[in-house]
């Protein structure tokens, strides 16, 4: 057979396909349609471009297998390429496989004004059998809807390469998210997500109040907590350090604290109305225990305590409690907290 086949860098054109394929070239089209059809909106460019492979993503929703990786093949979700959707319906959705926690399935479905979250939480496949735990449905607002479209839209979602592995690594976690309408399939597959995906992912976990676990330093779990208004819209707690810090600069007495340097590591838990309810220390405190470093000390535990209650997060309009992990030190000479990290 010609040569056309056997270097892939190279794609051929029509005349070198026809040259290579004789009296079969006929059927080329065929083919072609055969897999847009069956397999999704494949790219004629997909075995040259391995950012426009669609094949492995689609196949890991359709292949039903219950030894399969994939989360959607025993939960019995629907294979959304193949799904034939009217005119105004829409379908997003989020397979979210860690390798040491639950499987989390969250698939919203728009048909005309009518919005469904449907969520199904399965049992961790490396040591139990594969399973749905419990799942559930909430209807949503035309409103949450369209501010989820917003964050699609935001975050360049459709213009996403199909498929991102920047890190090849045993365990961990991966996310496979997939948008349907009656024209177009997108999916994204990617085992570390940026800032935007991972918040994206975050917001479909919060509005399904389906539990899910944070840590910074663990792939495969989420790196910062979210929490949504009463509106519905989301507020990353990580990003309220400057406020915090703020506050403690500006209401801390500072002649209360004697020494030379201070590092305080706490666990904040601020209510609905946004005020400091529970200032948590570290079970395992690892405070230094020269008297130089003073935080160990229970007044400066008060103080800081008492500048903490300065704090008004009512702004937020928060629709539950917000937990927060502060870390910062303290300057004597300048007299000002900053984030441990600077």
């Amino acid at each position: 057979m010609s040569s056309v086949f056997i270097d892939k860098n190279i794609k051929p054109d029509n005349k070198m396909l026809a040259d290579a394929l004789g009296s079969s070239y006929k059927l080329w089209d065929k083919i072609k349609i055969s897999l847009t059809t069956n397999y999704g909106n494949l790219n004629e460019d997909w075995k040259c471009d391995k950012s426009k492979d669609y094949l492995d993503l689609v196949f890991t929703s359709i292949i039903i297998s219950p030894d399969e990786h994939s989360c959607l093949s025993y939960m019995s979700e629907p294979p959304l390429y193949q799904m034939e959707l009217s005119k105004n319906s829409e379908i997003f959705r989020l397979a979210y496989e860690p390798s040491f926690d639950n499987d989390i399935c969250i698939r919203v479905e728009k048909n005309d004004d009518k919005i469904v979250l449907f969520w199904k939480e399965g049992s961790n496949k490396n040591y139990r059998a594969m399973r749905i735990k419990r799942k559930g449905k909430k209807e949503i607002s035309l409103k949450t809807w369209q501010y989820l479209m917003q964050l699609v839209h935001d975050f360049n979602f459709l213009n996403l390469p199909n498929r991102s592995d920047p890190v090849i690594f045993c365990d961990g976690a991966s996310w496979f998210f997939e948008y349907k309408t009656n024209t177009t399939y997108k999916a994204h597959y990617n085992r570390m997500p940026d800032r935007n995906m991972e918040t994206l992912s975050l917001y479909l976990l919060e509005l399904s109040g389906v539990k899910y676990k944070t840590d910074k330093w663990e792939p495969g779990y989420y790196r910062y907590d979210l929490v949504l208004t009463k509106d519905e819209k989301y507020i990353i707690t990580e990003d309220l350090e400057d406020t915090i810090i703020a506050c403690l600069n500006q209401h801390i007495d500072n002649k209360k604290l004697d020494c030379e340097y201070c590092y305080f590591d706490s666990y904040l838990k601020f209510n609905r109305h946004g005020r400091i309810k529970i200032v948590r220390y570290p079970d395992d405190e690892n405070w230094f225990i020269d008297k130089w470093y003073g935080f160990q000390d229970r007044k400066c535990r008060k103080e800081m305590k008492k500048a903490l209650r300065k704090l008004d997060l009512s702004y937020l309009n928060a629709k539950k409690p917000i937990y927060f992990y502060l870390q910062v030190d303290y300057d004597k000479g300048s007299q000002m907290f900053k984030n441990i990290d600077e």
